[in-house]
């Protein structure tokens, strides 16, 4: 039975497999003849001398915060210039309190020039790194006093691309 097996993987299933593997190469390795545009490549850009502005926040709060979230990460596409800044976007999940400490000092290991930290529970850690970093600005979008270094925005819909155009030409040359 042994042999018959064998002589049936060597007679037709091997074949099979190499023809298969040829084929798939030469499909792989054939310029596509339809395609009569040229493509360009895409120009390399140099974005790790570009400031950073880093948006954080959590899953720990209501809907009407991650909606908060959503308008400043909109606006911030709208009122950064483009290829001039890089946006990065951080979720803590649900953490709180003293949690938030190590992803608030990643944004700062991270260099961002700006962390906009977005709801109420994020304001005490916020002013606490602060105090940590005194070199590093914040904006807190939250029911909250600024300080220094942490702007505050208030959060509603209306102006908010004002206000983050202004706090982001304070610390990022536009």
């Amino acid at each position: 039975m042994r042999t018959e097996y064998r002589q049936l993987l060597l007679r037709y299933v091997l074949p099979a497999v190499l023809l298969g593997a040829v084929a798939a190469a030469v499909l792989v390795l054939l310029p596509d003849s339809g395609n009569t545009t040229s493509t360009q490549a895409p120009a390399a850009q140099n974005i790790s001398g570009r400031p950073r502005v880093c948006l954080l926040q959590t899953d720990t709060h209501s809907t009407s915060d991650r909606t908060t979230e959503q308008q400043v990460w909109s606006a911030l596409q709208r009122v950064t210039p483009s290829g001039r800044v890089n946006l990065q976007r951080l979720s803590a999940g649900s953490a709180t309190g003293r949690q938030l400490a190590p992803y608030l000092n990643s944004l700062v290991a991270r260099h961002c020039r700006l962390i906009i930290a977005v709801g109420r529970p994020l304001a005490e850690p916020v002013k606490h790194n602060s105090a940590q970093h005194p070199h590093q600005r914040y904006a807190l979008v939250a029911a909250a006093t600024g300080t220094r270094r942490v702007a505050a925005i208030p959060p509603t819909s209306s102006g908010l691309d004002k206000q983050l155009a202004a706090v982001l030409t304070d610390v990022v040359p536009m």
